[in-house]
């Protein structure tokens, strides 16, 4: 019997699979965009699900609109088929395309019975229809020969005390994603020396969720002024130039 056996280097093992999340502004869209500009992630499909391109409007990359569920099938058949010429995929954002997802379930529900009042009726088992259609959909572009960049909103949430941030998903959805993604990174930003500084926080820290599965955690507790081409250059362990 002969087993599939293969050097992780020899298939694709610094394919970036990543969820940026963070605040309004701060430039989850333009980190994840700038894969653009290193031969290894260049070219870049976005995945529009916001609708909020203005700040990379100047970026040279090809954008995929959201229409409705039905189109996110396209864009899967279209990223496993030979046309595919991208190597990088950045879905903006995945907390927004759960929303769409959850207004379509519910939406599908209420044509298909008389028993729902509206589309604000929303039942139990239309978060867990909504779900498994999210998982499968993460699960799938994770798995894409490609490197695969998702943004994010954030959310807090206080409990006896203390404040815990992580990424705007409802939490069954939010559990899985960061078990399928390699880095989690919070993306906020810090004064130093009176200049504004986008970081990334790419290690969990205090009630911040992060995720580093890099070997040896490459990417470090924090990164200042991140790109792609930096990001990749830690965990291939190449010099910024």
């Amino acid at each position: 019997m002969t087993l599939p056996i293969y050097k992780i280097e020899e298939s694709g093992g610094h394919l970036i699979k990543m969820l940026i999340y963070g605040p309004p502004g701060v430039g989850k869209t333009t980190l994840a965009t700038s894969a653009h500009e290193d031969s290894r992630s260049s070219p870049v499909l976005v995945f529009n699900i916001e609708g909020g391109l203005l700040s990379i409007s100047n970026k040279g990359v090809d954008v995929f609109d959201y229409k409705n569920w039905s189109n996110v099938n396209d864009l899967l058949r279209f990223l496993v088929s030979d046309a595919n010429k991208y190597k990088t995929l950045v879905v903006d954002s995945l907390s927004e395309l759960q929303v769409k997802n959850l207004e379509q379930v519910v939406d599908t529900a209420v044509k298909g019975s008389n028993r729902r009042k509206s589309q604000d009726d929303i039942w139990q088992d239309d978060y867990g229809t909504s779900t498994n259609q999210m998982r499968r959909f993460v699960r799938a572009i994770r798995d894409l020969p490609m490197h695969v960049i998702m943004t994010c909103h954030e959310s807090s949430l206080e409990k006896e005390g203390l404040t815990s941030t992580y990424p705007a998903l409802t939490p069954k959805l939010r559990a899985s994603v960061i078990g399928y993604m390699d880095i989690v990174g919070y993306m906020y930003t810090k004064e130093v020396s009176n200049n504004v500084v986008r970081r990334l926080l790419c290690q969990p820290t205090g009630n911040f969720v992060a995720k580093d599965r890099t070997p040896g955690g490459r990417l470090g507790v924090t990164m200042d002024k991140p790109t792609m081409k930096s990001i990749l250059n830690k965990i291939t362990g190449e010099k910024d130039a």
